[in-house]
């Protein structure tokens, strides 16, 4: 850490601001300490009282930085630590946009100005955050712990600066507390920014609706396609994987920045396709869905050979590896659910992909005939049922082979973006 004020005290109405050296000094933890290194210490005059202390320097108003607040029997001190937020990696979908924003707003405006950024844990929030104290420039104070009469310490700051409370929910339990340091900021005649940051989705119906305490509310998602791209192209070692690991990390239920990384990361150890690994792994995937296709072992050209029954449906296969398959044969075949639809009758398989089935047309209902008249149109065109069957009342049983592949789901910010995956 460089500074132009490294080992500077710099000294507030009713607080002491120290360095992290003089945090561990006992004298300034314990006022009846008779020992001292008189080369080393002046008279600090307070009034009508004297003390040893440090020579330092000493600032009207506070340098721009970063500071953590703490208390001692003294009262408020803060520790510098360091003159901005510094970021040794590579910052992947910045906000940009939303930081000039507050920027602007703040320049165009008076009085106080809150925004909270809510969101996952990986999702960014915090960096942004970091990013909009940096592009404010003014001395940053940041709450790392609930102190009282903290709001009062604030105040008696007679400078515009930021307060800073990274999750704040885990700090402040009882919002009203939070409330208190924002209203009391009211009456300092200067300004005050305060920046919270959230892993949860409720806040205090104070904070809504009111723009002058709370001016900004951003809700940070998983990562956009086009961030996925370029982290998957920066850090993939073996980029014959990358439509691999762009699938696969498209179908997890959550896209952090932290997630995608470790997933590049094993990829790069094991070299393998994600989905090798995905039973291992510490990411959950979207529901599983599935595609039912009739297979027809005696046509070549694909449209006749595969004619989809069901498409993207939810089914309860994953069950299947855990069946019990004396029990599975006992029982005359595995019952496959289509939620929302009926059921297959799964009767055995060689390769987990393609299996001789049986289904039961009468237990397929719906309002109007449509959806028995689809499937129905399906096995005659793969020539399973007779053309002559198709007005008959009675609903046959049908047997045949059919193909269970998985359904390709995308997260939803995939599917707000419209992105598709040139396959």
């Amino acid at each position: 850490m460089s500074s132009s004020f490294e080992n500077a005290n710099i000294t507030l109405p009713g607080a002491i601001v120290i360095t992290p050296e003089d945090l561990q000094n006992e004298d300034l933890q314990n006022k009846n300490t008779a020992i001292y290194n008189n080369s080393n210490r002046i008279w600090n005059c307070y009034g009508q009282y004297f003390e040893h202390g440090h020579k330092s320097k000493q600032f009207e108003n506070l340098p721009i930085g970063i500071y953590i607040v703490h208390s001692t029997p003294k009262g408020f001190v803060l520790e510098f630590i360091n003159e901005k937020y510094e970021f040794d990696y590579k910052i992947y979908g910045l906000e940009t946009q939303l930081i000039k924003r507050i920027k602007k707003t703040f320049d165009n405006t008076k009085g106080n100005l809150g925004m909270i950024f809510n969101g996952k844990k990986g999702t960014g929030k915090t960096v942004t955050a970091k990013q909009v104290c940096n592009n404010l420039k003014m001395p940053v104070i940041l709450l790392t712990q609930k102190f009282d009469g903290i709001n009062n310490f604030i105040n008696s700051i007679n400078q515009n600066l930021i307060v800073f409370v990274d999750e704040y929910e885990k700090i402040y339990e009882k919002e009203s507390d939070l409330l208190t340091i924002m209203d009391g900021a009211l009456s300092s005649g200067y300004r005050r920014v305060f920046i919270l940051t959230t892993n949860t989705i409720y806040v205090n119906e104070n904070l809504i609706d009111r723009p002058s305490r709370i001016r900004y509310f951003v809700t940070f998602k998983d990562l956009m396609p086009n961030v996925i791209l370029e982290v998957v192209e920066d850090l993939l070692i073996h980029k014959d994987l990358k439509k691999q690991v762009i699938r696969f990390i498209s179908s997890l239920e959550s896209i952090t920045i932290d997630i995608a990384k470790s997933i590049i990361q094993e990829v790069n150890i094991h070299k393998e396709d994600p989905e090798e690994f995905t039973h291992l792994f510490n990411a959950k995937k979207l529901n599983e869905y599935y595609d039912i296709e009739i297979f027809n072992e005696k046509e070549t050209e694909y449209f006749k050979k595969y004619i989809m029954l069901f498409k993207n449906v939810k089914t309860d296969f994953h069950l299947y590896d855990n069946f019990d398959k004396e029990y599975f044969l006992n029982q005359n075949g595995f019952n496959l659910y289509i939620s929302g639809v009926g059921r297959i009758i799964l009767k055995d398989t060689l390769d987990k992909e393609i299996f001789n089935a049986e289904i039961n047309l009468q237990d397929y209902y719906d309002n109007d005939n449509s959806f028995y008249q689809s499937l129905e149109d399906k096995f005659v065109l793969s020539g399973l049922i007779p053309k002559q069957n198709i007005k008959s009342k009675k609903r046959p049983t049908v047997e045949f082979k059919l193909k269970i592949s998985k359904s390709y789901t995308y997260n939803k910010n995939f599917k707000d973006s419209g992105y598709k995956i040139d396959w």
